[in-house]
C-alpha cells in the first residue's frame, strides 16, 4: 500500500496559563484525506444546532475517494456533496513566512477567489452545488468576524452555486469556531456598510511567541508579540 503523502500545514491552537504556560499546537493528522475528516467531525460536534440545521443529516457523513467531491452528506433531502477548502494564501516562503496581519477587504478578496474557482469548476446552477466548508490550520489565518460577515454579504449579493457554504477554524483537539456564510437572512445585512468594512485591519498576537511569568502578587500573566500592521492595500 501506498505511503499518504504528509499534506503541509501551520500552527494553531489554545495558550494556557499557569506556573509554566504553554502554546499547545493542533495535532492534526498527516495526510489531506485525514486532516478533513478530523476537521470535519470537530465542526459537526462544535457547529451543534447550527451545522444541524444547515446540513440536515440523518446519518454520518461518508468520505470518497480521491478525484471526488471530499464528502458525501446523507441528508433529510438525500445524499449531497460537501467539498472542504483550506484558506491560505501562501507566498513562497510557506507557512512560516506568511504575515499575521491584513487588510479586510483583501483577505475577504482571496477568500471570495477560492469560492469563485470552485464554482466555475463545479458549474452548477444557483443553489445547486456541493456544500462548501472552509477552514484554516494556521493562526495567520484565522479569518476574523468582520472578514466571514464580509464574505457572506458577497454570498448574498452576487449568487453562488453552492447549497450552504460555512467556515470552521480548531481553537484546540476539540473545540474550535463554526460559522455559517451562506445562506444567511436578508435581514442581517439590512444596514451593512461595505466600505466601512473592507477598510478594517486585523493585527493577530502570535502565539508561538508567548512568554509567561507572575506578578508581584504571584498572578500569571502571558505577553504575546502583536504583529505589526498590514502593508498598505494594493
Amino acid at each position: 500500500m501506498a505511503k499518504k503523502r504528509r499534506k503541509p500545514r501551520g500552527q494553531i491552537g489554545p495558550i494556557t496559563v499557569g506556573e509554566e504556560g504553554s502554546f499547545e499546537a493542533v495535532d492534526f493528522p498527516d495526510s489531506k484525506d485525514e486532516i478533513e475528516a478530523f476537521i470535519l467531525r470537530t465542526a459537526l460536534r462544535v457547529g451543534g444546532k447550527e451545522s444541524t440545521a444547515l446540513f440536515r443529516l440523518v446519518g454520518e457523513p461518508v468520505q470518497n475517494p480521491e478525484d471526488d467531491f471530499d464528502f458525501t452528506l446523507i441528508t433529510e433531502s438525500g445524499p449531497q456533496p460537501l467539498d472542504l477548502a483550506e484558506i491560505a494564501p501562501l507566498g513562497s516562503g510557506g507557512y512560516k513566512s506568511a504575515r499575521g496581519s491584513y487588510h479586510v477587504g483583501e483577505r475577504a478578496d482571496k477568500i471570495w477567489e477560492l469560492l469563485a474557482q470552485k464554482a466555475m469548476k463545479y458549474s452548477r446552477p444557483e443553489g445547486e452545488g456541493p456544500h462548501i466548508l472552509l477552514y484554516s490550520t494556521d493562526w495567520r489565518f484565522r479569518v476574523s468576524d468582520g472578514v466571514l460577515d464580509l464574505v457572506a454579504y458577497y454570498c448574498h449579493r452576487r449568487g453562488l452555486c453552492f447549497h450552504s457554504v460555512s467556515y470552521f477554524a480548531q481553537s484546540d483537539e476539540t473545540d474550535g469556531q463554526f460559522s455559517t456564510l451562506f445562506p444567511r437572512s436578508p435581514e442581517s445585512f439590512r444596514d451593512f456598510n461595505e466600505a466601512a468594512r473592507r477598510a478594517r485591519q486585523v493585527m493577530i498576537g502570535d502565539p508561538t511567541s508567548a512568554k509567561w511569568g507572575t506578578d508581584e502578587e504571584g498572578n500569571a500573566f502571558v505577553v504575546i508579540k502583536l504583529v505589526p500592521p498590514p502593508y498598505p492595500p494594493k
